[in-house]
Formats: structure tokens, sequence, C-alpha cells
């Protein structure tokens, strides 16, 4: 019986474990169909008929559209390329030691296949060591999130308040302790109810070295899907803040916990004034490569500078965490022991209990301790160790203070005294570590070109989710990101042209409390959970409202500075009101009927031109009724307009009409338009492509056509292009520009990826907040198509596809500007019922070389090449795009422009994938402790653009065009349209500036700084109007910052004089209103001068760069 029974579960053991091996199997073969090109179509070479596979998604079979649109413009599709040199047009490379594209192709990126017990492995081990001589620095530390698994006023009260005191106390005390501080945005918290004395003694002690505020941002950015702007911003407005209460400006940078790293966040710390910078999270596989080869540390350069102007030291953070845990050595179960807050740590299952140093233990622990300094020395090229001691929100209790310092007082004076040790062991900042390495330096750092995305913590768990997670917030933050710029613009030209007594200037600075709030509030968000999308629900939701109060702020003083404006330029009549018409975010029904323009009676519009070059676009509002006449107050021509119907869910909405009108705006210019009741016109047809049911049979719509069509496919032209389309499921199939004759493939799919939803992912970890983990190649969406209309009118053709998850419209322009030279699509996506499942929209285009490749924009500010590479899986392959991607090949490039940032891939030559939305049901083991199913209703735009190259070869480096960096910057900083009650009695165009900027020179911004020790709370007391006088002892400074775009010299550029080297500007000839009374150049955040501009105020500001300048104005 005994036998039996061991024999039966023999038995039940062999089959569980051939179970097993044969699920191994079959989840390696899923990986292996996952690495490859999964080609769900192909064309035959004549390109006449086009094949299906089972699951290509495609509903019509027949001639190809190649093939009809041949036919149609009668072209070859041999296309010369047109030889010539563009000028002086010269695209700067880099060369380095370690170059991150040429790395990846090499790159280890395998985990280890073992167990633990918390499921990750520290991959960076050292088992054999060199006893050196070391001089090792430890750096108390506490990291604050302003905003993760619970709100910023939560942590504020809960810990950062009482650290930012016992800092303050503690370091007082003992002069021989330090720590350092990175966020701003908690000092301005804690200083606004901090006693005098204990702003002294904070600043006191930033002062004499003890304490240091390193990065000093107002937050610790995500650098992945933050924009460039904002990233600045967010720079200068700690850094202007630092200066204004403290008076320092940080010299090292401390970024330990965005989920990868970003050159463009380096190159804004050097020319801010940093020597140095800490970086923490990246890829496994890459920390583990820089640790074999002693790169951790590295001099991080540029990937366009073919110097070393842009190199800054930088120091990689070995282990796979910043906690104490992680920092003293590879060994944690060793490190975790010299936490003497913690009552015990673990090594495996086992527990080891944290003890107290004493004279009996002091010996054993002080050689563990000196040991892993031993190993984690082996790692590095110097013999000066940085050893970071914290965690998140630690040293909130005076026990902690305690303990950990005189602890480490103890381990430390055994160590100084052990001449067998031959290790100095003390207290420091990250300013005496650099100092230390300097001092000690025997060759020269290793250089290195590149970024750190995608980051890995672990086998194929990428953190690509977050670059897509909550689109709605990113593109709400990108909106009002546009918004606080033209307001800080508009805001600094009506300070430089009022009078210092004037009661103008009274109004506007009594507005400049909610302007900074709204530069406050916009600048937390930037904050590496919360731009990501990566806080709990309750957060999030505190965020969005955040976000709304910004708006509520912003808002109001748009309105009141252009009121402002108008007034001094020119004559208006009394108790005149300005009322912006906001569209910064996708309004219901009932939202819309608010922002409705009434044409019972005259309307008079303000349009702002935030660009400082000039723009030709079309505009929209929603009116009342369909007869419209739109007149410009200048020239009191008629304005060319389209009247539209207003789809929302199931149908069209009774009076409720777009009314889109096309102006010719000045740079940076306020302009007037007037609408008004006009003569009945039938200038817009809509035409059903789906059998329409008896609503659509029965429909009337005043001055709309209403036709339908059944042919199996269409077209909507313009000027440059035809766009062919399939009716049977809307998606646009192929871009013919008239101009070259090209065809180009260009099929958009809407696609999902699945995650944990096979049963042979049953044992995988699922997708999060963070993590991207797909079940295996992309389905293509299975929705029926409720609805497929084209509205086609004298200013855009317009097709909408309607399905129950996405609805989608494709846009042609028909007007002389940049925005008919390419395809607009906006995506409206409700994914509410499709639990863990990633949306995206997949552009399929023969546009591409033998290899899957692209070029991505780091937040705005760069474009990098990325190839796919089959060993990081399909999730391995995402990238940030910020505002475009691009795919070319020898004779044609292919752009993809967006205005809020997402994940981005290429994953067979040619195509381009970006994310619309996700929804995870679960979390993905990364501390947030719950998935991401707060989705709702969200817009993404895009722009998809087609050029002809001027040469036939594919640049290593990449740069946008002339053409999709003006598209870009037009999308990302549309017009604002304000209503107004004013009866101007002269020509109604107001210019900012003298003259439009140079095609490649970018007004990034142009802002008040007021003067540095003029604190809110004194503008705030200027609550009279007997207050005037006080004003004629300000001076109004303004920080104005510029960018040297560089464009790619293998395309012709739309302005011949983009190509013409600019040789200086004027600070002189820019703000009508600011005559220059004096000008310094200064680091980028504005806080330290580099040298003073003599007139006639003349600055260069070379290809590539940004530059800050300080001004003041007569």
């Amino acid at each position: 019986m005994k036998k039996g029974w061991r024999k039966e579960i023999l038995q039940i053991l062999g089959i569980l474990t051939c179970a097993y091996f044969l699920i191994m199997c079959l989840m390696a073969m899923q990986l292996h169909v996952q690495h490859g090109n999964v080609d769900l179509f192909y064309e035959d070479q004549d390109h006449e008929h086009i094949h299906f596979s089972h699951t290509s998604g495609y509903c019509y079979k027949g001639p190809s559209i190649s093939q009809i649109a041949r036919q149609n413009a009668n072209f070859s599709t041999e296309q010369s390329i047109e030889a010539r040199i563009l000028g002086s047009c010269t695209m700067p490379v880099s060369s380095a030691d370690v170059e991150m594209d040429a790395l990846w192709r090499t790159l280890d990126v395998s985990y280890p296949l073992a167990l633990s017990v918390s499921g990750w492995l520290d991959v960076v081990q050292v088992y054999s060591w060199v006893t050196k001589p070391l001089t090792v620095i430890i750096v108390p530390h506490s990291h604050q999130d302003p905003g993760w698994l619970f709100t910023y006023e939560y942590y504020f009260e809960t810990y950062s308040n009482k650290i930012i005191n016992l800092m303050v106390e503690q370091l007082t005390k003992n002069p021989a302790w330090r720590f350092v501080w990175s966020e701003v945005c908690w000092l301005e918290k804690w200083w606004e109810k901090a006693p005098q004395s204990q702003k002294d003694g904070f600043t006191r002690l930033v002062r004499n070295g003890q304490l240091e505020i390193v990065s000093g941002g107002w937050v610790m950015p995500d650098e992945a899907v933050v924009h460039y702007s904002a990233m600045l911003n967010q720079l200068i407005d700690g850094h202007q803040w630092l200066m204004t209460h403290v008076g320092v400006t940080p010299n090292i940078s401390w970024s330990i916990d965005p989920f990868g790293h970003s050159p463009t966040m380096a190159y804004f710390n050097k020319r801010s004034g940093a020597k140095a910078m800490v970086i923490q999270r990246i890829h496994f596989g890459i920390k583990r490569h820089l640790a074999k080869i002693k790169t951790m540390e590295f001099q991080w350069r540029q990937i366009w500078d073919s110097g070393s102007k842009t190199d800054i030291m930088t120091h990689i953070l070995p282990f796979s965490s910043y906690a104490i845990t992680h920092s003293c050595g590879p060994n944690t179960h060793v490190c975790c022991q010299f936490d003497f807050y913690q009552k015990k740590c673990y090594y495996g299952k086992k527990s080891i209990r944290s003890e107290e140093i004493n004279e009996n233990n002091v010996k054993a622990k002080a050689w563990l301790l000196w040991e892993q300094f031993q190993k984690k020395s082996e790692l590095f090229q110097e013999n000066v160790l940085l050893v970071p001691h914290g965690d998140d929100f630690r040293y909130s209790d005076p026990r902690e203070w305690e303990k950990q310092f005189r602890n480490l007082e103890k381990l430390m004076a055994y160590i100084n005294s052990n001449t067998e040790m031959n290790t100095k062991v003390r207290f420091g900042t990250l300013s005496e570590y650099f100092t230390e390495l300097e001092k000690s330096q025997t060759r020269p750092f290793p250089t290195f070109t590149g970024d750190f995305f995608p980051y890995s913590d672990r086998s194929d768990q990428y953190w690509t989710g977050f670059y897509t997670s909550r689109p709605h917030l990113k593109y709400l933050a990108r909106r009002i990101q546009s918004l606080l710029r033209s307001v800080e613009i508009l805001y600094a030209a009506a300070v430089a042209k009022a009078n210092k007594m004037s009661e103008q200037l009274y109004s506007l600075l009594k507005l400049l409390p909610d302007l900074n709030v709204g530069r406050q509030e916009l600048a937390l968000f930037q904050h590496h959970d919360a731009i990501t999308g990566t806080s709990r629900k309750t957060v999030t939701e505190n965020y969005r409202k955040r976000l709304q109060h910004t708006f509520s702020k912003l808002k109001p003083v748009y309105e009141k500075v252009t009121q402002i404006y108008l007034e001094q330029s020119l004559s208006v009549t009394k108790n005149h009101t300005v009322t912006m018409i906001s569209d910064w975010m996708s309004m219901p029904l009932k939202e819309l009927r608010k922002k409705l323009v009434h044409i019972s009676q005259k309307r008079k519009l303000v349009i702002f031109n935030p660009l400082g070059h000039s723009r030709r676009v079309v505009l929209t509002l929603m009116v009342d009724k369909p007869n419209v006449k739109v007149t410009n107050s200048s020239t009191t021509l008629t304005i060319p307009h389209q009247i539209s119907p207003v789809w929302e869910k199931a149908g069209f909405i009774e009076d409720l009409y777009e009314l889109s009108f096309e102006v010719n705006l000045p740079a940076l210019s306020l302009s007037e338009v007037t609408v008004e009741k006009g003569e009945a016109t039938q200038n817009t047809r809509l035409v059903f492509y789906t059998q329409p049911d008896t609503f659509f049979m029965n429909i009337t719509l005043p001055g709309i056509n209403i036709h339908q069509e059944n042919s199996p496919y269409f077209s909507v032209s313009n000027g440059y292009l035809t766009a062919y389309f399939y009716t049977c499921n809307g998606r646009l199939q192929y871009v013919h520009y008239k101009s070259t004759g090209h065809l180009w493939r260009s099929e958009v799919k809407v696609v999902t990826y699945t995650s944990g939803k096979t049963w042979s992912t049953m044992f995988k970890d699922k997708g999060g907040a963070y993590t991207f983990v797909p079940d295996g190649p992309a389905e293509t969406l299975s929705e029926p198509v409720d609805s497929l209309f084209l509205i086609d009118g004298p200013l855009f053709s317009r097709v909408v596809t309607v399905q129950p998850t996405i609805t989608q419209t494709v846009t042609i322009y028909k007007t002389h500007s940049n925005m008919a030279k390419g395809v607009h699509i906006e995506n409206k996506v409700n994914m509410q019922k499709l639990d863990n499942t990633e949306l995206m929209m997949r552009v399929e285009s023969d546009i591409g070389e033998s290899r899957a490749e692209m070029c991505v924009d780091l937040n705005g500010f760069q474009m990098h090449r990325k190839t796919t590479f089959p060993k990081r899986h399909i999730q391995g392959n995402f990238y940030p795009m910020t505002t475009m991607a691009s795919v070319e090949n020898g004779t044609s490039k292919l752009t993809l422009l967006t205005t809020s940032s997402r994940g981005v891939a290429s994953l067979s030559p040619g195509w381009l994938e970006v994310g619309l939305d996700r929804r995870m049901n679960q979390d993905d083991w990364r501390g947030l402790g719950e998935g991401v199913t707060d989705n709702e209703a969200t817009t993404s735009s895009f722009m998809l653009v087609f050029e002809q190259k001027t040469s036939n070869t594919v640049s290593g480096v990449c740069f946008p065009s002339s053409l999709t960096s003006q598209l870009s910057d037009e999308l990302e900083n549309p017009c604002i349209i304000a209503e107004t009650n004013h009866e101007f009695q002269s020509r109604v165009q107001i210019e900012l500036i003298k003259r439009k900027l140079p095609c490649d020179i970018h007004l990034v911004n142009f802002r008040l700084a007021i003067q540095e020790r003029l604190a809110i709370q004194e503008i705030r007391s200027l609550t009279k109007v007997q207050n005037i006088p006080k004003l004629a002892n300000l001076t109004a400074v303004f920080l104005l910052v510029l960018q040297h775009k560089q464009f790619d010299c293998n395309i012709k550029p739309e302005n011949k004089d983009c190509y013409e080297n600019l040789q200086e500007l004027r600070l002189d000839d820019v703000f009508i209103d600011c005559s220059v009374a004096q000008a310094w150049e200064t680091n980028l955040s504005g806080t330290v001068l580099v040298k003073e501009i003599k007139r006639p105020y003349a600055v260069t500001v070379d290809p590539m760069e940004i530059k800050t300048f300080k001004m003041t104005c007569n």
C-alpha cells in the first residue's frame, strides 16, 4: 500500500513536470513569433493586386488603389533625385567612446534564470576584488514624491514638512552632518509657513555647505514624456525661487527615480551651470555592461555635438535601487544591516536583525561594510566612492536622524582609524564627492552619447507602458503648457509697454500671483509619477483637479492681459471685456453648448498667434446657425469659411455647427475678425458611405447637401495631395503627392495588444501602469463600422469613421498653407470596456530600408535614430514620442507629428505604431498596488507628412525638415480665440515683434522675472490704487529664451532662407515694446550672468542650442 502510494505520487509529479516543460516550450515558441517581423500583407512587385492574410483586416479585394491612382495620375513611380548641395547646410555628428545605438546591437539583455523572494535579482555582482585605498563619501538624502500613493498635500503634512524641520534642527546641532535636497516645490510650501528663524537657519546651512540643494527644479521631472519647454520651465521656476529666497544656484543634478534618462535633461543641467549629475534607472543590461568595463562614470555628450562643449560628468548608481539596501555595495543582505531605522532585513527568507553599533560589534560590522565598499569600487575607474544613504520620505522622525547618523559615525570612526583598511569615510554632499573625484582623477573619463530608453528592471518587463498611460492628462498638460507660454509672452510684453506709474501696470502686477500659480501647478505635473500616469486613482484625480485649477487661473489672466494690451495699443470703448473661447479639451455636448457663439448679433473675435513666424491657419468654433459671414476687421474683406455638422455619439446635433474660417496671421500678433449672420449657402456636402438607417434617410441639416454613395473606394484631394480610402473600413490607404508624382502606401490601422488573455501567458506577469507586456503581436481592432461619412467643403474634406471604441477623422485641408501639406488624423477613444488591452494606431508605409528603424524625438528638443531589435521583444522596441517620429529610405521620408506624448515603435520597415490609450486591470508589481482603469474619453491628434529627399542617403543623425519642424510648432502652439465686445477706432492688427523671426529661430519663452528680491507676497500687498507710486521702485526684468533649430539637410526647405547661416540676432529688434536698456547672456535658468551684452545688443545662438538672455526695457 505504501509503495503504491509512492508510485502514484511519482506518476503525478511526472505528469506535472511534463506539463510544465510543455508550457515552457509553448511560451518559448510564442516569444519566437513575437521576436519576428509579422507581415500580415504583401503586394505584387508590379503593384497590381493586394494579397491578404487571414488576419490582415482588409475588407476589399480587387484592383489595388495604387493601380487606380496610377491610372488617374498618369505618373511614373521612378523619381529622380535632385542632386545638389543645399546652401551651407551641414548636420553635426558627434563621436564618443560609448555610443548607445551601437551598444544595443551587441548588448546582452538576458536575465538570470534564478528564483528570488522578491522576484528581482541584482545583475551587477562582484565576486572578487583587489584591496585598494578608498575615499568614501556617504550622502544622506530623502526622496520626495509630490504625489504617488498619496497626494502632494498628504505627503507634505505627514512627511516632508517634518523632514525639512528636522533637517534644519539636526544639521544645525551637528556641524559634521550633511544632507542633500532636490525638489523646490516642497521648500516653497514649507517656506510659506516657516518662522523667519527657521528660514535663516535653512539659508545658513546651505551657504556653509552642510545642506546642498541638488538639481533645484520644481520637481524631479520625468524625462521620457515631458516636453522640453515644460522641462525647462520647471527648472527655471525652481532656480528662480532658490535665487530669490536662498541666493544659490545648484551645480549638481540628482535624478534617481525617473524611468529612464534623456540627454535633453543632461543638456539643460549643463547649460544651467551643473558640473555633474547622478542618475539611476537604466536598463539592467546596460548597467551590467557598463559595470563590467568600469564606465559607470562618463562624460555625457549630446549626439549633435561635434566637439565636447556639451559634456557633463555623469555618475550611474550601480545597483537596482537608490535605497540604503542597494547603496553600500552589491550584497543587499549586507547593506540592509546598515539601515539602522529598520528593525530587520532579509537574506532570502532568512531574517537578519538590524543592530545598533557598539564596542562589541563595531569591528565585525566595520569590516563587513568595508568589504562592500571594496566590492563596489571594482565597478568604477577611480578610488573615490559615492554611497547614498536614504530612501522615500526617510528622516521624518528625530529617532531616525539619531540612529542613522550616530551609528554611521561609530563605523566611520573605526574605519578611519584602522590603517589596515586604508579607507577614509565621511559624510558629504554631492559637490564634495565630485570635488574629491576630480582631485583623485588619474585619467580622462570616457565619453558617451545616446539616451537610456527604454528602461527595464527585469527580463522582458519593459517600462514602456507609461509612455501612453492616462493619455487624457498628458493631452491636457500640453494644452495648458501652450496656454501658459502665450500668457507669459503677452504678459511680459504688456508689462514692458506699461508706464511705471500707470494704473495698467498696477492691474498687471495684481495678476502675477495667479500667473505664478499656473507656473507652479504645471511644473508640479511634470513630476515623474504625475505626467507619467503612474499614480493611484485618487492621486490622479487630484492631479486632474489641479490641472483644471491651473486652467481656471490662466484663462482670466489671458483675458485680462489681452484686454490691457488692447487698451495700450488702441482706443477702445470703456468697460469692454475679453472672453477666451477655450478648446483646450474635448468637451461633451453640454460643454460645447456653453461655448456656443450665438450669431443673433455681430460677434468680434480676437485671435492671438503665439509663434514668432506668420501662419495661415484654419480656425474652428461652434455656432448656432449655418448662415454666417466672417469678415477681416482690418481689411473689411470677407473671409472664406465652411459650415460643418457636428457629430456626437450616434448622430448629428441639431442647432450646432462647426464654423471654420481661414486667416492669415502675422508673427506674434493679435488680429480681429467679425462673425455675423449672413446669407444661406450650400457649400458643404455630407456623403454617407455606410448603409443609412431611418435617421440618416430622414435627416435634414440646413446648409448641408446630403448624398449617399456605394463605391468600394473613394478619394479626397487638395492642391498638394490626394488621399485614398477604402469604403468598407474608412481607413486611409494611399497618399499621392501631385508635385512629385509620388504615390506612398500609408495604410492606417487601429490595432490592439492584450496582456494576460491567452492561456500561454498565464504564468507571466501582466502589464500595468508602468510596464507594457503584450501576449503577442497586435491584432486589428475587430469592431464594426457604425457610420462612415465624408464632410466636403471649400476649406477641407473630412472622413469620419465611427466605431464603438474609436471615432477617427482624417482631414485634408484645401488651403495654400502648411496645414494642407499633410494628412491630419484625430482619434476620439473611449476604451472603458476593453480590459487588459493596449489600443494603438499603426501606419504601414512602403518607406523603409531593409531593417526596421525610425527616428524619434526626445522631449521635442532633438531626434535619435532607433533600430528595432527582436531580442527586446515587442515591448522593448517602443520609445517615448513627444512631438514626432519618422521613417525614411533613400528617396522619401514619412513623419508622424503628434500633439501629446505617447509610445511609438517601428516593428517592421516603414511602419510607425503609436499608443492611443491603455487599460490594465492589475498592478505590475512596481509599488502602485493597482491597475489603470480610470479611462475617460481621450482625443489624440496626428499629422502625416510625406517628403521627397534631395539625397539618396540615410544619415546617421536625425533632424526634422524645416516643414515638419514648423508644423510641429504650429500644432504645439495653436492660436487662441477670444470674444470681445469693444469697438475699435483704428486698424485692428497688433504685432508684438518688429519683424518675424528667422525660420530656424524659435521663441521658447519671454517671461517676466520682476527683480530677484521681489516676493509674490509683496505683489499681493498692492491692494489699492494708492500703492501705485510704489511701482516706481520696481525693476521689471525679463527672460528671453531662444532656440536655434537644426534641419534635415537632405530635404529641400520650403523657405530657401532657412539654410542661410544666421550670424546674429539683435535683441533690440525683437519686441516692439521693449527698447532694451540692459542685457546679459545668462545660464539657461536665468540666475547666473555669463556676460553683459553691449549695444547694439547682437547675440548668436548656435544650431541646436538654447540660450537665455536677461533684459530690462526702457
